[in-house]
């Protein structure tokens, strides 16, 4: 388990296929959902917001699971985290499959209707997921 000042960083090589699959995690968060600030929960791009995944509670309020192409535009599906609190554990899950997106929180389906700018396909995958913070650039 990582506190909120510790990192974890782990190779995607032949643990992460880019076309489908489920990033699913366990969070006991250090911040409130309404705290109106961007927290990092997974951070997994190849470099400036292109391919890869975001797993991120946003400044609105609202926790989100982010593909991003090759081209750096994005397909979102989100959920309101407002009346999250500190310290409660999480369940929060993510899949994808050829471009749609699906997220869980707690077991509940809480959005599969993608918000998009992008594809939501990836085209090379990144090769390190960070967790708890934003991938170096």
């Amino acid at each position: 388990m990582l506190n909120a000042s510790q990192i974890a960083n782990n190779a995607t090589a032949n643990n992460i296929q880019k076309d489908a699959g489920t990033i699913s995690m366990w969070i006991k968060p250090a911040w409130d959902g309404d705290d109106g600030i961007d927290n990092m929960v997974l951070d997994s791009t190849v470099s400036a917001n292109t391919n890869g995944w975001w797993v991120i509670k946003k400044d609105d309020n609202t926790h989100q699971f982010v593909v991003w192409d090759s081209s750096g535009n994005y397909s979102i599906v989100n959920t309101d985290a407002s009346n999250w609190s500190a310290g409660d554990w999480r369940h929060i899950v993510g899949t994808w499959d050829n471009g749609e997106l699906v997220l869980y929180i707690d077991g509940l389906l809480v959005d599969d209707t993608e918000t998009a700018t992008g594809t939501g396909l990836i085209s090379q995958l990144p090769s390190t997921m960070y967790v708890g913070r934003y991938a170096p650039s």
